[in-house]
């Protein structure tokens, strides 16, 4: 046997640490630069539990712009006149009719709106979250009493 093709443990093992290296480094690279991730509040979250924290924000908390801000994206289509409770300092009131009904990443909700002074309006709201950064990205709202 020829001894001139032969590598010693020390080396092998060294290599073995350097290739090791540039896979971590490719797999930190792959995720971390290229796909150009965003943060968004449905990380971990099914689009349900995702519409149940948004309107947490807003109805419970009363921070509807943290909720515009947070959970809706800048370029979501629908028509913000419809949605009188996303104004910061609206007086809402939202009782909840049945339970959210989900198909992929679209929700359901059946809800009262309520605000002092005025008759109360059932709606439902069609929300759909988004691929990336899983935020909302479409939201249609109905009047169901068929008031404004």
């Amino acid at each position: 046997m020829h001894n001139k093709h032969l590598i010693s443990e020390r080396r092998l093992s060294i290599l073995s640490i350097l290739v090791a290296f540039l896979f971590l480094g490719n797999i930190c690279y792959q995720l971390h630069v290229v796909p150009e991730w965003k943060w968004g509040p449905a990380i971990h979250k099914t689009p349900k539990h995702t519409v149940s924290d948004f309107r947490s924000e807003i109805f419970e908390r009363g921070k509807s712009i943290y909720a515009l801000a947070a959970y809706i994206d800048p370029n979501a289509d629908y028509e913000p006149e419809a949605f009188p409770e996303l104004v910061h300092g609206s007086q809402y009131r939202s009782t909840q009719l049945g339970p959210m009904v989900s198909d992929g990443c679209n929700v359901v909700v059946v809800h009262r709106l309520e605000q002092e002074g005025a008759a109360p309006i059932t709606v439902i709201d069609i929300i759909h979250i988004g691929q990336r950064g899983g935020r909302i990205d479409r939201m249609t709202r109905y009047i169901a009493d068929g008031r404004r």
